[in-house]
């Protein structure tokens, strides 16, 4: 069905140097944050919590992500996939989120949030 696909939609991901090179189900990405000129990617790989840190900075992987509309970039540090999401709370100035499998929780910035609320009910 559809969702199958969906879960076998495989990312790659390159990085600023072109050496670095990240591949991985759509269905194993929970959550990308920027660290100066790094990303760290927050994966579930066979059911555990991975870390891969590349170079590059988050407006690049947004782009390298346009064609998933349920990966979602919430803040200026942070992208989550929408299908993680498992509680928000906060209100019109900015929310916090809970993702699958993680224990921190992300900020969504108040410019964010109408996109982010119109987007989640979709892929929930």
């Amino acid at each position: 069905g559809e969702n199958q696909e969906e879960a076998e939609l495989l990312v790659n991901i390159t990085s600023k140097a072109k050496k670095e090179e990240l591949s991985f189900y759509t269905d194993q990405f929970i959550y990308a944050e920027s660290h100066g000129n790094y990303i760290v990617f927050h994966l579930l790989v066979k059911d555990k919590p991975h870390e891969v840190i590349i170079r590059n900075s988050i407006s690049n992987i947004e782009q390298q992500f346009t064609n998933i509309p349920w990966f979602m970039r919430v803040h200026r540090a942070y992208i989550v996939n929408l299908k993680k999401v498992k509680s928000k709370s906060g209100n019109t100035l900015g929310y916090r989120l809970k993702l699958a499998d993680e224990s921190d929780t992300i900020p969504v910035s108040r410019q964010n949030i109408s996109k982010f609320d119109r987007l989640v009910e979709q892929y929930q």
